[in-house]
């Protein structure tokens, strides 16, 4: 009981001292966070929006190991393509990507043989693929499949972590969403949730990126 509760509580601090940093890009916010978990959790590692990779990339950086699989989730065949480059490049040449929207994830995990209760961290970036055709961006509905199939994976003390932007059509639509499910999950029992909603210079408030993380919590032995 006692060890579960100072664990909890060291997560807690330590998101406020990675979301209070100002020097660096939320991006890089959010992979101190993934990086710091990991050496309390490791695990099977999702990047649900692959994107242009980069994500994917840090993810494999910081398991830097074969030991835990790695899949990515892009329904864009752009995105499967660049991401695959710049994994290649680095030497990630064993990460799993699959081109297919993140709501069948659950499906495509339990095809690859993933267990639930074996994921450290899924991770979702919220938007559209950067330089790419704006008007393709993730959609609320399929998010929500996407966050609930994704919470049945995740281990004792993995993170299901959003980025999300919401400067598009449906942004913010989606952002609430997705924070009114966590919350409800919270609500439950057995999840905290961790909401970073930063009001930084140079943009107006309610168009800046927003932080949500759904932890699951250790169950009480």
């Amino acid at each position: 009981m006692a060890a579960a509760s100072t664990r909890r509580e060291g997560f807690s601090e330590m998101f406020a001292r990675e979301t209070d940093r100002r020097d660096v890009s939320l991006t890089k916010v959010m992979h101190g966070i993934w990086q710091k978990q990991w050496n309390v959790c490791p695990g099977i590692l999702v990047d649900a929006t692959v994107g242009k990779g980069r994500d994917t990339l840090e993810l494999a950086r910081i398991s830097g190991t074969t030991e835990f699989p790695i899949h990515g989730f892009d329904v864009q065949p752009q995105a499967i393509e660049q991401a695959t480059e710049l994994l290649n490049r680095e030497g990630f040449v064993d990460v799993k990507l699959h081109c297919l929207s993140h709501h069948y994830l659950g499906q495509r995990l339990s095809e690859e043989g993933v267990e639930r209760g074996t994921v450290a961290n899924v991770c979702f970036n919220l938007g559209f693929l950067p330089s790419s055709d704006k008007t393709i961006t993730t959609q609320k509905e399929t998010t929500l499949q996407a966050l609930e199939q994704a919470s049945l994976f995740l281990r004792e003390e993995g993170l299901l972590s959003v980025l999300s932007y919401v400067g598009h059509p449906g942004g913010v639509e989606e952002y609430e969403a997705v924070l009114e499910s966590c919350l409800e999950l919270r609500g439950r029992g057995g999840w905290t949730v961790h909401h970073f909603d930063p009001h930084r210079e140079g943009r107006a408030p309610e168009l800046c990126p927003k932080i949500i993380i759904l932890r699951k919590d250790e169950e009480e032995s």
